[in-house]
Protein backbone atom coordinates (compact mmCIF):
# COMPACT_ATOMS: atom_id res chain seq x y z
CA UNK A 1 0.00 0.00 0.00
CA UNK A 2 1.25 3.50 -0.79
CA UNK A 3 1.72 6.06 1.97
CA UNK A 4 -1.05 8.15 0.39
CA UNK A 5 -2.94 8.37 -2.88
CA UNK A 6 -3.34 11.28 -5.24
CA UNK A 7 -5.98 11.80 -7.90
CA UNK A 8 -4.63 11.96 -11.44
CA UNK A 9 -7.38 14.32 -12.62
CA UNK A 10 -7.30 16.45 -9.45
CA UNK A 11 -10.88 15.45 -8.52
CA UNK A 12 -10.80 13.81 -5.09
CA UNK A 13 -14.39 12.69 -5.59
CA UNK A 14 -13.32 10.52 -8.54
CA UNK A 15 -12.29 7.29 -6.82
CA UNK A 16 -11.96 5.21 -10.00
CA UNK A 17 -8.89 2.94 -9.82
CA UNK A 18 -7.39 4.44 -12.97
CA UNK A 19 -7.54 7.90 -11.32
CA UNK A 20 -5.60 6.90 -8.19
CA UNK A 21 -1.83 7.31 -8.02
CA UNK A 22 0.63 6.24 -5.33
CA UNK A 23 1.87 9.36 -3.58
CA UNK A 24 3.48 10.76 -0.44
CA UNK A 25 2.47 13.60 1.88
CA UNK A 26 5.11 15.83 0.27
CA UNK A 27 3.87 15.12 -3.27
CA UNK A 28 0.27 15.70 -2.21
CA UNK A 29 1.16 19.07 -0.67
CA UNK A 30 2.64 20.11 -4.01
CA UNK A 31 -0.58 19.22 -5.81
CA UNK A 32 -3.26 20.76 -3.57
CA UNK A 33 -6.28 22.67 -4.74
CA UNK A 34 -6.85 26.29 -3.80
CA UNK A 35 -7.86 26.86 -0.20
CA UNK A 36 -11.51 27.67 0.37
CA UNK A 37 -10.38 30.67 2.47
CA UNK A 38 -8.32 32.20 -0.36
CA UNK A 39 -9.40 35.80 -0.94
CA UNK A 40 -6.82 37.01 -3.47
CA UNK A 41 -7.53 34.44 -6.17
CA UNK A 42 -3.88 33.36 -6.17
CA UNK A 43 -2.42 30.69 -3.91
CA UNK A 44 0.53 32.08 -1.97
CA UNK A 45 -0.59 35.71 -2.29
CA UNK A 46 -2.44 37.76 0.29
CA UNK A 47 -2.90 41.40 1.23
CA UNK A 48 -0.39 42.59 3.81
CA UNK A 49 -2.30 45.35 5.61
CA UNK A 50 0.63 46.93 7.54
CA UNK A 51 2.50 47.65 4.26
CA UNK A 52 -0.56 48.01 1.99
CA UNK A 53 1.04 45.61 -0.47
CA UNK A 54 0.56 42.09 -1.78
CA UNK A 55 2.65 39.54 0.11
CA UNK A 56 4.01 36.59 -1.86
CA UNK A 57 5.05 33.48 0.05
CA UNK A 58 5.63 29.81 -0.54
CA UNK A 59 6.14 26.74 1.57
CA UNK A 60 8.90 24.18 1.09
CA UNK A 61 9.78 21.28 3.37
CA UNK A 62 7.54 22.67 6.10
CA UNK A 63 9.13 26.12 6.06
CA UNK A 64 7.52 29.35 4.89
CA UNK A 65 9.52 31.43 2.42
CA UNK A 66 8.85 35.17 2.15
CA UNK A 67 9.08 35.99 -1.56
CA UNK A 68 8.45 39.71 -1.40
CA UNK A 69 5.95 42.54 -1.14
CA UNK A 70 4.42 43.92 -4.33
CA UNK A 71 2.17 46.77 -5.42
CA UNK A 72 0.74 44.63 -8.22
CA UNK A 73 -1.07 41.35 -7.43
CA UNK A 74 -0.03 39.85 -10.77
CA UNK A 75 3.65 40.44 -10.00
CA UNK A 76 3.22 38.70 -6.65
CA UNK A 77 1.43 35.79 -8.33
CA UNK A 78 4.19 35.47 -10.95
CA UNK A 79 6.89 35.28 -8.26
CA UNK A 80 4.93 32.57 -6.43
CA UNK A 81 4.41 30.65 -9.70
CA UNK A 82 8.15 30.77 -10.40
CA UNK A 83 8.87 29.52 -6.87
CA UNK A 84 6.40 26.64 -7.31
CA UNK A 85 7.83 25.66 -10.70
CA UNK A 86 11.41 25.69 -9.39
CA UNK A 87 10.47 23.50 -6.42
CA UNK A 88 8.53 20.66 -8.05
CA UNK A 89 4.94 21.80 -7.53
CA UNK A 90 2.44 20.60 -10.13
CA UNK A 91 1.10 22.97 -12.76
CA UNK A 92 -2.39 22.78 -11.24
CA UNK A 93 -1.30 23.42 -7.62
CA UNK A 94 -3.60 26.00 -6.06
CA UNK A 95 -5.27 27.01 -9.32
CA UNK A 96 -8.87 26.03 -8.53
CA UNK A 97 -11.08 24.98 -5.67
CA UNK A 98 -11.54 21.23 -5.34
CA UNK A 99 -14.82 19.92 -6.73
CA UNK A 100 -16.04 18.96 -3.25
CA UNK A 101 -15.36 22.53 -2.06
CA UNK A 102 -17.38 24.03 -4.90
CA UNK A 103 -20.31 21.74 -4.15
CA UNK A 104 -20.21 22.59 -0.42
CA UNK A 105 -20.47 26.35 -1.00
Amino acid sequence: MPEQVDHDDGDSLNQAWENLLASTATKNQKNRSMSRTNTSGFTGVHWHKPNSKWLAKGSLNGKQHHLGLFNDINEAAAVVATFYAANGYTARHGKKLAKYQKEAV
